[in-house]
């Protein structure tokens, strides 16, 4: 992991999945590792997209699967497309609902795959694996409202549960 990232709360596992507590408030943590692997790698262009994606796949596990613990792998690809995935302890797969404006909720896979080149699920024998690639050539910010209201949910998450 690039050295701009300290978090007392991280923990490297041998093939390089990073564990963060299952809570929303992971998704800054998980927002800042990406961030540094994209300068290190020199694709800042994705930091935003990239953003909302990992905050994205880190809201739904800290939401709908009751675990504890996530990982999280960040890869960069033969052809500098980056793979975010998030595993988590839960087999229940992601549904994709309504894409309506005025939906408080249930947007996240929605917006995974406005930002991303391709996301998709790995089944493993204990949880599951979330993934989505983005690649530098296909910067989108194509759902700015969802994307606004991922944000807000976000930071409504983290201001709450640090008072």
């Amino acid at each position: 992991m690039p050295a701009a990232v300290a978090d007392s709360a991280i923990l490297i596992g041998e093939n390089g999945e990073i564990t963060l507590a299952c809570l929303p408030q992971s998704a800054g943590t998980a927002r800042r590792i990406v961030a540094a692997h994209l300068a290190h790698w020199g694709i800042d262009a994705l930091v935003d997209d990239a953003g909302v994606v990992v905050s994205e796949l880190v809201a739904n596990a800290a939401t709908h699967t009751g675990g504890t613990r996530l990982g999280l792998t960040v890869a960069l690809e033969h052809d500098r497309t980056v793979r975010i995935a998030v595993r988590d302890c839960s087999r229940s797969l992601p549904h994709r609902f309504s894409d309506s404006a005025d939906q408080e909720h249930g947007r996240g896979i929605a917006v995974i795959e406005s930002l991303s080149t391709s996301w998709g699920v790995t089944v493993l024998p204990i949880g599951k694996v979330v993934w989505a690639r983005l690649h530098p050539g296909r910067v989108t910010g194509r759902h700015p409202q969802a994307i606004e209201r991922c944000a807000d949910r976000v930071t409504t998450a983290v201001e709450g549960e640090t008072r």
